[in-house]
């Protein structure tokens, strides 16, 4: 894995990225043109440990339908975090 900021991201109130244990440390600040572009980049920013641990894995072992369900999730999440 990467020398990223461990465990999962999450998105806050004010569209940062925070990890790290209990979620404490800033990973990154978002832009956008609009609010909702703002959140969109935040919520894939905040997958993104996920995917690139899902690719590592796929890469590795080759794919499967659970891994295709993993990535339906990944994307369903993706799309309606800002609904």
């Amino acid at each position: 894995m990467l020398d990223i900021t461990k465990g999962k991201w999450e998105v806050t109130k004010g569209l940062k990225i925070v990890g790290g244990l209990n979620y404490t440390q800033a990973v990154a600040d978002v832009f956008g043109a609009t609010e909702e572009e703002q959140e969109a980049n935040a919520h894939l920013i905040a997958k993104s440990p996920q995917m690139y641990e899902w690719i590592e894995r796929v890469i590795k072992q080759g794919i499967d339908q659970r891994d295709i369900n993993e990535a339906e999730i990944f994307l369903k999440e993706i799309k309606n975090a800002g609904s």
